[in-house]
């Protein structure tokens, strides 16, 4: 399976500059089993971040982006349906998620927005987590 992350807020906190708990034993799960991807802005505090390098290897491409937009993801989906996109921002990857007709992980964040006030129940994530530390879990369902 391919498994597409969003950086900023997902598995990066730019508020403590690091990492959140968790993330490296997500990835190091994950990274045997699965194509992973990172997707992020391309910002160069982003290009030249410690964190993006540390995590790097256990992506099979980093991809720095203007804007997301369907047409990055369906770049890197492909011809491909089993694709999981994990992501905090309900407006970005988890809506092109959505459109493309792929399951989806809202990482919730402080940035997050109310599901039921501005998201028709056709456009909500698949799954929505308090944290990146839940995620595992309902991968886990999609292994089997």
């Amino acid at each position: 399976m391919k498994i597409i992350f969003d950086y900023n807020r997902t598995l990066f906190n730019p508020d403590s500059g690091d990492v959140f708990p968790g993330v490296f034993r997500l990835l190091k799960t994950l990274a045997p089993k699965h194509e992973l991807f990172l997707i992020t802005l391309d910002k160069p505090e982003r290009k030249s971040s410690a964190a993006i390098t540390e995590m790097a290897p256990f992506f099979k491409d980093v991809v720095f982006v203007e804007r997301k937009t369907v047409s990055v993801f369906q770049t890197i989906v492909g011809q491909d349906k089993n694709v999981l996109i994990i992501g905090d921002r309900l407006e970005d990857e988890i809506r092109i998620g959505i459109k493309l007709g792929l399951p989806t992980i809202h990482v919730r964040g402080k940035t997050s927005t109310s599901l039921k006030r501005f998201f028709p129940r056709k456009q909500r994530p698949t799954h929505t987590v308090p944290s990146i530390d839940a995620v595992l879990e309902i991968i886990e369902t999609y292994e089997k």
